[in-house]
């Protein structure tokens, strides 16, 4: 349980992260426009800018919260456990069904919180030049084909760790060391 307590104050650190710098950013931004950049924006250009990024704050910290509830969840709860037990004890068909399903969960939580950046807060400044059904498309098309590559790239991997001991005579890696190079490529 410390393990996975540990594991979920790790996991607050970019929402941490994300809410500090937004918070640094804000603050930038209420100086007054510098004279560096006084040639390329006007002042009303640069308050409609500020607005802008303003009312993007609260979809960002949206999006950024619920990713952290997301990565609490598996976490904190037997989740490795049920798709292990959906793939039967396969290891690749856990792989492909954990990748799967936690892309999907990714998906379906951001599709709100991007729907209403595109659609309100664009829409309202004049920087949305999509339809609705181009939208989706888009948004259907990358999810589709960012779950195929990294599905296929998590087994790739997971071939590569299943069959390590056999390939360097059963050379082991204390798990220390194991802990270290997974926080490394992570």
């Amino acid at each position: 349980m410390r393990f996975r307590i540990l594991l979920a104050a790790m996991a607050s650190l970019p929402y941490v992260y994300a809410v500090f710098r937004l918070f640094l950013m804000e603050k930038k931004r209420q100086e007054p426009l510098p004279e560096e950049v006084a040639d390329v924006f006007t002042k009303e250009r640069w308050n409609t800018f500020v607005a802008y990024k303003k009312e993007l704050k609260a979809p960002f910290l949206l999006s950024q919260l619920l990713a952290f509830l997301v990565d609490l969840f598996v976490i904190l709860s037997p989740f490795y456990a049920w798709m292990e037990h959906l793939a039967n004890g396969n290891p690749y068909g856990t792989v492909a069904i954990t990748a799967v399903v936690l892309m999907a969960v990714s998906f379906l939580v951001g599709l709100p919180v991007s729907y209403y950046r595109i659609f309100t807060i664009e829409t309202k400044y004049g920087l949305n030049h999509r339809t609705r059904q181009k939208f989706f498309k888009d948004e259907i098309t990358e999810f589709v084909t960012g779950t195929v590559l990294n599905t296929a790239l998590y087994l790739l991997l997971a071939f590569i760790l299943l069959h390590l001991p056999v390939w360097t005579n059963q050379f082991q890696i204390p798990l220390y060391k194991a802990v270290l190079i997974l926080s490394l490529i992570h």
